[in-house]
């Protein structure tokens, strides 16, 4: 139980950037609501199917993007190696979960 504080996986940082950027993703994406007169209705063009998938996966990508900065920047701090093992384990312990996700 003492080491399983050892590894912080999701800081305060992080939070904030992904609370941001989930409220700014959110309005645009009402925005681009068809039954909205929103920004497509500005530009004359019915918004892709995939702008409200590609719109969220950019905002996930941005905060893991943080999330992996905010991560190193920390180690490097504590003059530990970026990858400890500890990130190591936590990884293998996701990818059962995230290989399932991107297949369904």
């Amino acid at each position: 139980m003492e080491k399983a504080t050892v590894y912080r996986a999701i800081s305060a940082p992080t939070a904030l950037v992904a609370g941001v950027l989930a409220l700014g993703a959110a309005y645009v994406g009402f925005r681009l609501d068809p039954q909205c007169q929103g920004i497509h209705r500005l530009l004359q063009a019915e918004p892709s199917k995939f702008a409200f998938p590609l719109l969220w996966l950019g905002a996930l990508l941005i905060v893991a993007l943080a999330n992996g900065w905010f991560l190193f920047q920390d180690a490097r701090w504590r003059g530990e190696k970026f990858i400890s093992n500890g990130m190591k384990m936590a990884l293998i312990a996701l990818l059962p979960s995230h290989l399932a996700a991107g297949v369904l």
